[in-house]
């Protein structure tokens, strides 16, 4: 019996496949892994004519060949798994169907879901806590809401250093925070602070302030945030938790600008190395941006590694 399976059911940006590097911090257990959003992303039509077949089935039988592709792979890769695990890890569980989550749930005496999102965003993973033995979330009003445990985000890589080019960097999909960001740009030009935001989605899009983008791996995110000296975190309406940027910054001693007001209340919070402001009334001092990073001990900064987040999820 192996220790532990790693399961993905979303996309995030290569991230789960950091979550499994982590894994081998952690010495002596054995585990198995299943990205779907690989496995999604891994079909691609032989040519014109299968696309334009699939458009016709899809509109007029209901079948799908990208879905038939899917169910077809994954319920290859999921006969192939153990019998049996100690436990089972899922990532974004809501995007998984109630068949492949009772799967999972037959393969292990403790299934573990980590919810990435609130509830408010994907109301699935309130309809889903049935299946779980334990379900850990990011959003301290989530657990309060609905009994979850807390743990918040992690870092993965450290002590980034590089020539800086601009000041402040950010990437994001292209979503109900565009305002927030083109404001902040505003205000950095004002203080004639340098930048570098990006932002994707399905189409192209035009924009004084954000450069579009196709999506990029974690590690290409990563490679570009080492050479701002500030990120930029802007959270979506109603979420409590922190994303993994304030994380990234910590972990890459980069200062922070945030809209997430809930970040002082952990423990590596000061006002030197963190900016928080407030949507529709952006000030910034340009004083945050000239004093350099302070120091965060590491004593601290020890508790927010992935191998200590595996340990803390994993138990």
């Amino acid at each position: 019996m192996k220790d532990v399976l790693l399961v993905s059911g979303g996309d995030t940006l290569n991230i789960f496949d950091t979550i499994c590097q982590g894994m081998e911090s952690l010495s002596g257990l054995t585990y198995d892994s299943i990205d779907h959003h690989a496995i999604r992303k891994s079909f691609r039509y032989k040519n014109f004519g299968q696309r334009t077949f699939n458009f016709f089935l899809k509109n007029f039988t209901g079948r799908n060949l990208k879905l038939e592709y899917y169910n077809s792979v994954t319920g290859k890769m999921m006969g192939d798994l153990e019998t049996r695990y100690r436990k089972v890890l899922v990532i974004r569980p809501d995007l998984l169907n109630n068949h492949q989550l009772q799967i999972l749930r037959e393969r292990t005496d403790c299934l573990i879901a980590y919810y990435w999102d609130t509830v408010k965003l994907f109301p699935r993973n309130q309809h889903i806590v049935h299946f779980f033995d334990r379900i850990l979330s990011f959003d301290p009003g989530d657990c309060k809401n609905f009994g979850f445990e807390f743990r918040s985000n992690f870092y993965s890589y450290e002590n980034a250093t590089s020539e800086i080019r601009y000041q402040v960097y950010n990437l994001s999909s292209l979503d109900v925070r565009r305002e927030t960001t083109e404001e902040i740009a505003v205000a950095l030009e004002s203080l004639e602070m340098s930048y570098l935001f990006k932002g994707f989605q399905k189409k192209p899009f035009k924009s004084a302030y954000i450069q579009y983008t196709p999506k990029i791996t974690y590690q290409e995110m990563l490679n570009e945030v080492s050479y701002c000296n500030v990120l930029l975190d802007v959270t979506k309406p109603g979420q409590t938790g922190l994303s993994l940027r304030p994380f990234e910054a910590l972990g890459l001693n980069k200062k922070l600008i945030t809209t997430n007001a809930a970040i002082r209340d952990y423990e590596f919070y000061d006002p030197a190395n963190i900016m928080i402001v407030e949507p529709g009334r952006i000030r910034m001092e340009k004083e945050f941006f000239e004093t350099p990073f302070k120091e965060i001990p590491a004593s601290i900064k020890s508790r927010y590694h992935i191998k200590q987040w595996l340990n803390d999820v994993l138990g």
